[in-house]
């Protein structure tokens, strides 16, 4: 770890791949995507029939590079998801300043109505009428100072959103 160097230095064009321990970032043509395994919620709201799901945004400064979303799970204690998300832009176009951003969202899906619906429900990105409240959310710095892609695992601790009559506060999620 902490190898670093130009991009001449770290391809992998034209050595063995058995001796390459890092290579360039210029040389993944992937789309860069995360695991999303779950959250736990120490406190559950009073009412039982919320959803949550997880927002996803790739942002460097002000704009936002790519977004997606996990499908819409009962709001229980644990929610598990273990999905990838995959972002549509690919791992050598990720600016060094690129931040992942995780946002933690409720909602209640509006009650079915008797005609024939267009959006899934499973899907809060879909349907303009699911009303979603910001609970949770952390940054992550996704190229660090020594310009390595972060990965691995990680538990994050999460910023609380205050409600109404809340202090901020911090949540393992």
């Amino acid at each position: 770890t902490g190898v670093s160097g130009y991009h001449e230095q770290l391809t992998i064009h034209g050595k063995d791949h058995e001796r390459v321990f890092t290579i360039s970032l210029w040389d993944c043509n992937r789309k860069f995507r995360v695991k999303i395994i779950g959250i736990d919620i120490p406190v559950l709201p009073k009412n039982a029939d919320l959803t949550v799901f997880v927002e996803a945004n790739i942002q460097h400064g002000q704009q936002l590079l790519s977004q997606r979303r996990t499908t819409a799970k009962p709001f229980t204690e644990e929610i598990l998801w273990n999905v990838w998300l995959e972002f549509d832009i690919k791992i050598k176009d990720l600016p060094k300043g690129a931040l992942l951003t995780l946002q933690i969202y409720c909602g209640k899906a509006p009650a079915p109505s008797t005609k024939a619906n267009l959006y899934s429900h499973d899907s809060p990105s879909t349907d303009p009428k699911y009303k979603t409240q910001l609970l949770y959310y952390v940054n992550i710095l996704l190229i660090d100072h020594r310009s390595l892609l972060r990965t691995g695992d990680y538990v994050l601790h999460m910023w609380k959103i205050p409600g109404k009559g809340e202090e901020q506060g911090s949540i393992n999620a």
